[in-house]
Parts: C-alpha cells; structure tokens; sequence
C-alpha cells in the first residue's frame, strides 16, 4: 500500500492545569516535599510556580539572613529501577511480552509490572511516613496505593540530597 500523504497528522492539544495551594512546616536543613503533580504518558508540562515562606516566631530577632533553596524534580517512569531500558517501560504499559529477536528456545519473557502497590505493612509504613505528613496524602488503611510517588521521592532523595 502507497503511502497517500507525507504531511503529518494534526491533532488538538489539550491543556490539563494543576492548581494547588499547600501549606507545610519542615525544620532547617532538610528536604521538605510540597506538592507533587502526575504527568501522564505523552504529557508535557510548562509554567511557573509562586512560592511564599514564612518563619516562625523566634524567641530572639535573627542576626543574619536566612535563604531557602526551592526546587522542582521531575523524575521519569523510566528511572524506576524495575526497567532497565525503554523497551521495558514501553511493554510494561502495553501488558504485552517482550519477544527476542534471534534468541533460540525462550523467544519472549514478561515485562516488569508497570504499578507496584503497597499493602500490608508496607502501606502502614507508607501511611505514617513523613513524606505523606508532609504531602497531607490521607490513605483508607484497607485499600492498596500505587507506590510511584514513594519511589521516585526515594530516588531523588539517594540521587544526593538529605532525607527528610
């Protein structure tokens, strides 16, 4: 079949804003986590964010200025560990098995899961973790969560900054 076009196919871009407003304490000298917003696959994100801090009352007046140090991270699916490359990732979302090309016997193999969900002790762990304080992230105890906002804050965090 004759390729009938070599223009390429235009669709609507459609814009998915995330608002939030959120307030939080942390002590000095520790990464404290915000906000978070999920990227869906194909998503691309662009924008600005306001940022207002305010200390505490202090028992004396400060002598010496004080900086805070904001940042936003964006940690990809495929940096999960549990994917080793984007064939993987890409197999994982669509639940079909990778096939190897030229491999004698064996000719495919299941991808990793695409979502890990935390149950059991695992969740009551997660529950009472300071990131979801921090986050105000309430959870029904009976019911699994989805584990990818624990996991890229864990990868962030072992990349070099200090752990809450």
């Amino acid at each position: 079949m004759a390729r009938q076009s070599t223009t390429p196919v235009t669709f609507n871009r459609t814009v998915r804003p995330d608002q939030s407003v959120t307030m939080t304490s942390g002590r000095a000298g520790k990464v404290v986590p915000v906000g978070y917003i999920p990227l869906l696959a194909g998503d691309s994100c662009g924008g600005q964010a306001g940022i207002d801090l305010e200390l505490r009352e202090m028992p004396k007046p400060l002598l010496n200025g004080v900086t805070a140090n904001v940042q936003a991270w964006f940690v990809p699916k495929s940096a999960h560990p549990q994917f080793s490359g984007m064939d993987e990732l890409l197999h994982a979302r669509t639940g079909e098995p990778i096939k190897f090309l030229g491999g004698a016997g064996k000719t495919q193999r299941t991808p990793p899961a695409f979502f890990h969900q935390a149950t059991g002790a695992n969740l009551t762990a997660a529950m009472n973790s300071e990131l979801f304080k921090s986050l105000g992230i309430h959870v029904v105890p009976s019911a699994p969560i989805n584990t990818d906002l624990i996991d890229a804050f864990n990868r962030r965090i072992s990349s070099g900054s200090n752990p809450p």
